[in-house]
């Protein structure tokens, strides 16, 4: 990674910029694919920013394809942390910080709190992750569509461990120590095999192939938890072979893929939750009066 990319983004935003966070698997170093991974950054920006203004700087600074930066306000950025949002609790916290900000350091000393919330957090992801995977599919983009699906099934299991264990953990090295620690070593060799695989797609078939696999290993993971329709990607993709558009929803009850064919929107329930994440889904609605 470059780091003048950050010195650009630092100098383009400088009265706006809170935080520039480097984080995921470019500094995990274990789980980063030269060729398939992103280059994750968080921007952090003051709250009474004009985000027009943020995204046209950005506009202007070289950021290739790799690059995947997410912007969001400070406000947002602390309420979600401290509520147990997954995504900003492991940036947070293992991030690498550029500017090492009064802001960060302190909600690191606060510390993450684990909670329903993370969980929850967790399904929104799969119920977009999927939907985007097929569309990258339909649309030729190899790289997008390999590199989401490992993040389905790598944080599957994540998901699992953290219903376990009450902890948050999202890094590789976590989710490989914590899996054997309660005895899945055989998703441990599955998770490893589908980081080295990613490296041996080359097409559209091995890529959807792959999306594939890592939905089987999803399936396995999380069967003890979901109800699911299909057992494997190809049964719902089948499907779907003439949807302009997929996107996905999350309800009470279940998780569901919507599309548009023929000119009308339909459904696919792609799983129905059983009753421990029934009832995290429902606590985390009341708690924060969340509209499902």
């Amino acid at each position: 990674m470059d780091i003048s990319l950050i010195d650009a983004i630092i100098n383009a935003l400088r009265k706006h910029v809170v935080d520039v966070i480097l984080h995921g698997s470019v500094i995990e170093k274990d789980d980063f694919d030269e060729e398939f991974s992103d280059i994750d950054i968080l921007l952090i920006i003051n709250d009474k920013c004009d985000i027009r203004e943020v995204l046209r700087a950005l506009s202007y600074l070289p950021l290739d394809r790799r690059i995947d930066l997410s912007v969001y306000w400070k406000s947002f950025v602390e309420t979600e942390f401290l509520k147990g949002e997954p995504f900003f609790g492991a940036t947070i916290l293992y991030g690498k910080s550029a500017l090492n900000s009064e802001f960060v350091k302190n909600l690191r000393q606060k510390g993450f709190q684990f909670s329903n919330y993370t969980i929850y957090r967790e399904l929104v992801f799969f119920s977009l992750v999927i939907p985007r995977i097929i569309m990258d599919l339909k649309d030729g983009r190899i790289i997008s569509a390999v590199n989401r699906s490992y993040h389905l099934a790598k944080y599957a299991l994540a998901t699992v461990l953290m219903l376990k264990s009450k902890n948050l953990i999202v890094r590789f090295r976590d989710i490989i120590r914590k899996a054997l620690e309660l005895g899945f070593n055989s998703y441990v060799s599955r998770l490893i095999k589908l980081r080295n695989n990613r490296k041996n797609i080359h097409n559209l078939h091995d890529a959807l192939g792959y999306f594939n696999d890592c939905y089987d290993f999803f399936y396995a993971c999380l069967s003890e938890y979901i109800d699911f329709s299909f057992k494997s990607a190809n049964e719902f993709i089948s499907k779907l072979i003439d949807a302009s558009y997929v996107s996905g929803k999350l309800d009470y009850q279940s998780m569901k893929l919507i599309y548009m064919s023929d000119e009308k929107c339909r459904e696919i329930i792609l799983g129905k939750f059983k009753s421990v994440l029934r009832r995290i889904i429902n606590g985390v609605q009341k708690q924060f009066k969340l509209k499902i």
